[in-house]
């Protein structure tokens, strides 16, 4: 007897719920100590006034926490009881926020600039090619397979593009527009050289067809070795040059070598502000909430700006756990800004708000060692307001915020006491160079603003 078309859907998410190993997604909410965790992967990190209303009514039916935004433009609702999770997995549903298909709850968005589409200094728009992927991800069955970690990141040359994530497969415009340097399982970018991890460049026009060969490619190897999920697992030695191989001959374009370049502009993503479009006399609103978290009420008042307005361009969502509110006159950008001012975001690039990161932390997460939360909010009040350097505090070594090193990382070791790091490219650990250890939060505060003086006293100095 054949099941109906609802029973093969309801066995294909409870085969995506039994994936244990795989991240929160909205058909599987793992157990942390405040309930469970529901993530809402949003294509291309966007989301309208509508959606936004019917999570703020989701977040307060059926959670007791915080909707808390991602660094991959993600939302996620905590504290979820039990026996609410089908009430919210079909709440979700109708509001259009779950996936194309069962199986694409598994696949991690596609990455693109918060400013795709729009930003003055963009070679190419990049969101016809990200929702393009994006569907064939989700809606052909042979890529089910792939590790629900693997990650795709497009970038297009834009002021906010992303720098900071580690992809398995990533896609970096050239200035022509008409290009894309690429590259596997590294960042996209350095501090310097455009594209300087690059493995090859090829047209923009076959850009999906090359993307779908990598893909075809990686999966023939992951089956001949079960050992290899990520393209951080295949990426040395004999197995990468035989799987170069392989995607040149299935490969119908061509394959170039890279082309690296100075890059254009080394000025940090304009993610806080008002800043002008691509498109003449429009504006975007760049915001980001204390410690990348939004109450039910504050979802509500960041729907109304779009009501207001009478408009159906969505919010965006950044890496930064921010949000971007687009395509505004100079007066409605104005606006906008002091609303969210008023919300409680952060509009200012020198606010000590836009520059703390930190995890759930403790006591919701169960690895966690220390309230990160209750500590963030200190830094936020007591960095001084010139403090612009991005500060991660992690509550345990897994730092599931951030896949590369902060200038600052904070690592608990037990409640209320951390290690302090600075990035540096030059020491084998992950969160960089260890300045001292066993450090009280306030004592953290002074070193780091002392290290911010003594930087700005050698600047002026060589500038005298």
């Amino acid at each position: 007897m054949m099941n109906s078309p609802a029973t093969e859907i309801e066995n294909k998410i409870k085969a995506v719920q039994d994936r244990r190993y795989a991240c929160p997604g909205l058909f599987r909410m793992p157990l942390a100590n405040d309930g469970g965790i529901c993530r809402i992967k949003l294509p291309l990190g966007c989301v309208t006034s509508d959606q936004l209303n019917g999570l703020a009514d989701a977040v307060d039916a059926f959670s007791t926490g915080f909707i808390e935004l991602t660094t991959r433009a993600n939302l996620q609702i905590r504290a979820v009881e039990k026996n609410n999770e089908q009430k919210l997995i079909d709440k979700l549903l109708k509001l259009g926020l779950g996936p194309l298909t069962p199986e694409g709850d598994d696949i991690r968005n596609v990455m693109v600039a918060p400013t795709a589409g729009i930003d003055v200094d963009m070679s190419c728009d990049t969101t016809k090619l990200g929702k393009e992927l994006l569907e064939m991800l989700q809606l052909e069955k042979e890529f089910a397979v792939l590790s629900p970690k693997f990650s795709f990141l497009i970038n297009g040359g834009e002021t906010t593009r992303v720098l900071d994530h580690i992809a398995d497969i990533w896609l970096s415009a050239l200035p022509d527009g008409k290009t894309y340097n690429f590259g596997f399982a590294s960042s996209a970018l350095d501090n310097q050289k455009q594209n300087s991890n690059a493995v090859g460049n090829i047209s923009a026009c076959h850009a999906l067809e090359f993307i779908r060969s990598a893909l075809e490619a990686f999966i023939a190897v992951a089956r001949a070795n079960p050992s290899i999920s990520r393209m951080k697992h295949l990426c040395s030695g004999s197995t990468f040059k035989a799987f170069l191989t392989d995607l040149s001959n299935h490969f119908g374009g061509e394959i170039s070598k890279p082309v690296f370049s100075i890059n254009r502009n080394n000025a940090k993503s304009s993610l806080a502000g008002i800043f002008p479009q691509k498109q003449e006399g429009c504006f975007y609103v760049g915001a980001r909430p204390e410690l990348g978290r939004l109450t039910s009420g504050a979802l509500r008042e960041i729907a109304k700006l779009g009501e207001k307005r009478n408009i159906a361009t969505p919010v965006r969502l950044t890496h930064h756990q921010g949000i971007i509110i687009s395509d505004c006159s100079k007066t409605e950008a104005e606006s906008v800004k002091n609303e969210l001012s008023r919300i409680g975001l952060a509009t200012d690039e020198n606010s000590p708000a836009l520059y703390v990161y930190c995890c759930a932390g403790a006591p919701f997460c169960r690895s966690a060692l220390s309230d990160v939360q209750r500590d963030g909010k200190y830094l936020v009040d007591h960095l001084s307001s010139s403090q612009n350097a991005s500060i991660h505090l992690t509550a345990c070594p897994k730092s599931c915020v951030a896949t590369v090193a902060f200038p600052f990382t904070l690592l608990a070791v037990k409640d209320g006491v951390y290690n302090l790091y600075r990035a540096d490219s030059g020491q084998k650990t992950k969160f960089g160079k260890l300045l001292f250890e066993n450090a009280g939060i306030s004592d953290i505060v002074r070193y780091i603003e002392q290290s911010k003086n003594e930087t700005q006293n050698k600047k002026a100095q060589v500038n005298a």
